[in-house]
């Protein structure tokens, strides 16, 4: 990965691939690429050679814990609420300190990946220091990765969206205290609805 691709690490980690992605790395932005597509261009390289997933969670599992931050997110009883019994909160690391990754799994049926960029992350970053920016820019990388546009969830006041990929729905969820973008397989358009307004406070 090129030292571009580095210096927008934090707005790299979308690591949620959509099943929409190739195999191959997306290539990453070349000199003179404005500031804003730059980063998007780097987003996308990283959306190719960083997945986040049960999977992922799995094989970290030696060297890993589930973050308590992950707890409150989505406390266990609110995962049965939202998707159902069976769902397992999986050990991830923590990647960075403003950043944290969670993830839950139902065997091989259903998944639930998320992060959490808290207000210190969103104003770190190099493109936008806002919570409706932050959550833009997720948004615009989800739809370049999967070739549709948004949707905002019913009922959230444009506080959150989805991009619908080929097997996974990726949300994206502004809250007074950060951003969370989610990913999820295996759901119900009624329960990714009930997750989105879990994941902002309003359940």
């Amino acid at each position: 990965m090129t030292g571009r691709c580095a210096l927008v690490r934090r707005e790299v980690m979308v690591k949620l691939t959509m099943g929409d992605l190739p195999n191959g790395r997306v290539p990453c932005p070349r000199p003179g690429v404005v500031p804003w597509r730059a980063t998007l261009a780097a987003t996308l390289c990283a959306l190719c050679v960083m997945g986040l997933g049960a999977s992922d969670a799995h094989a970290q599992a030696g060297a890993a814990v589930v973050m308590p931050r992950c707890t409150v997110l989505l406390p266990p009883d609110t995962v049965r609420t939202v998707a159902g019994n069976g769902f397992t909160a999986q050990p991830q690391r923590q990647r960075e300190e403003h950043v944290t990754d969670c993830a839950w799994a139902k065997g091989d049926s259903a998944t639930i990946t998320l992060q959490w960029f808290d207000r210190a992350a969103i104003q770190s970053s190099s493109v936008t220091r806002t919570l409706e920016g932050y959550a833009d820019m997720l948004l615009t990388a989800g739809e370049e990765v999967a070739g549709k546009k948004r949707d905002a969830v019913t009922g959230m006041g444009g506080r959150a969206a989805t991009v619908q990929g080929s097997t996974q729905v990726m949300l994206v969820v502004q809250r007074p205290d950060g951003v969370v973008r989610a990913l999820a397989g295996g759901l119900t358009n009624k329960q990714i609805l009930a997750l989105a307004k879990a994941l902002s406070g309003n359940a």
